[in-house]
C-alpha cells in the first residue's frame, strides 16, 4: 500500500514552509512527528490506515482539550485546537453521511438477525471493517444502541 497521506502531508509542509502559514505548518510537524514516532515504536513503516488511525486520535484529543479550555474559559486556546482539527481532518478518509451510517446499521442488524439490545457487541464487531476511520465509533455506538432499543 502506498503512503498518500504521508506524501501529501510532506508536500503540504513544503507548501506552508514556503507560504509561511505558520499554523498549517506546526500541525503538520506534529502530525508528521506522530507518525515517525508510531514508525520508531513499532519498527514499521506505517501505512495510510494506521496513519488514519494517528490522526482520529489526535483529533479526539484536540477535542477533549477545546472541552478543557472552553471550561477554563480560555477560548483563544479553544479556537486554536478547533483550528489545528479542521487541519488534521483535510488528511482523513471521507466520512459516512449519516444516511449511509443508518443504512449499514439496518442493514447488519437484519443480517445478523439481532433482535435485542444484547446483541451490540455482534453489530459492532461486524460494522466495524465496514466503516474503520471513516466514522467516529461512539457515534456509531450510541445509533447502533438506539436502533436496536427500538426493535424491542
Amino acid at each position: 500500500m502506498t503512503d498518500k497521506i504521508k506524501d501529501k502531508l510532506v508536500a503540504d509542509m513544503k507548501s506552508a514552509m514556503r507560504n509561511k502559514a505558520t499554523v498549517l505548518l506546526g500541525t503538520i510537524r506534529l502530525v508528521l512527528a506522530k507518525i515517525k514516532q508510531q514508525e520508531l515504536d513499532t519498527q514499521t513503516i506505517v501505512d495510510d490506515e494506521t496513519i488514519a488511525v494517528i490522526l482520529h486520535k489526535m483529533v479526539k484529543q484536540r477535542r477533549v482539550a477545546i472541552k478543557q479550555y472552553q471550561d477554563a474559559q480560555r477560548f483563544e486556546l479553544a479556537a486554536k485546537e478547533q483550528e489545528e482539527i479542521a487541519i488534521i481532518q483535510n488528511y482523513l478518509p471521507e466520512e459516512l453521511s449519516s444516511g449511509a451510517i443508518t443504512e449499514l446499521i439496518t442493514a447488519t442488524i437484519t443480517e445478523l438477525g439481532a433482535s435485542k439490545p444484547a446483541d451490540m457487541a455482534k453489530v459492532m464487531r461486524a460494522l466495524e471493517p465496514k466503516v474503520r476511520n471513516r466514522v467516529d465509533m461512539a457515534l456509531l455506538s450510541k445509533e447502533v444502541q438506539a436502533k436496536l432499543a427500538a426493535i424491542v
